[in-house]
């Protein structure tokens, strides 16, 4: 991506802050469940407040980005790509908050024998998340970086899948009351959705990078 002038260095700082707070979001819907599962629910719901806040601003950074390309900023070719891409890698951030609203407004009863895998679907979902932070910040001045990362975030999704089958096979597999299995499975889906969406951000954020090569 091609960026010149002031204005456009203010966007890339922009950019740079909104993946930073969606980051943040994911990462205080991690500390949301992990209370959740040791039974702290005031700290729960001290993160689930956090995790509100944190997407909040970053949908207010998205928001500015926006207007400020309106105005003018970047090349007329370069802005409907980043905006896009803007808008994708957010719904990271909704979907990291809807879990937390999952979680807390139907207070899941997780068992004990899923707890290890649930924080492992967590973690790997937020790595995705991060290979895929990489490649927007090197699409600004590195386009064979930035499309490496997208691979990853690729990879890093396939590998969430097969973390989300075997869980959702235990699930099954478990003494309890099939309305709580169903109630389950829902929630592991969506946990496994953020890697889902921050593989969609990755293919359009590839797209732009390869059109910027030819």
């Amino acid at each position: 991506m091609i960026i010149i002038g002031k204005k456009e260095k203010d966007i890339i700082s922009k950019v740079s802050l909104h993946t930073d707070l969606v980051l943040e979001t994911l990462t205080n819907f991690k500390n949301c469940f992990l209370s959740y599962f040791e039974g702290k629910q005031e700290d729960a719901k001290q993160w689930e407040a956090k995790t509100h806040d944190s997407e909040s601003e970053a949908d207010d950074v998205r928001k500015e980005l926006e207007l400020m390309m309106f105005e003018g900023a970047l090349m007329p070719s370069s802005r409907g790509d980043l905006l896009k891409i803007l808008e994708a890698v957010d719904r990271v951030a909704n979907r990291g908050e809807s879990c937390i609203d999952e979680l807390m407004l139907q207070r899941v009863e997780i068992p004990d024998e899923i707890k290890s895998d649930l924080r492992v679907l967590i973690d790997e979902s937020i790595k995705s998340y991060l290979s895929l932070k990489n490649a927007v910040k090197y699409l600004f001045n590195d386009i064979e970086r930035a499309v490496l990362e997208c691979r990853r975030t690729e990879e890093m999704e396939s590998k969430v899948d097969a973390v989300e089958r075997d869980l959702v096979r235990k699930v099954y597999s478990l003494d309890i009351p099939l309305a709580n299995k169903l109630q389950l499975r829902e929630l592991i889906k969506n946990i496994a959705d953020i890697s889902d969406l921050a593989e969609n951000a990755s293919d359009i954020l590839e797209i732009s990078a390869i059109k910027r090569k030819v």
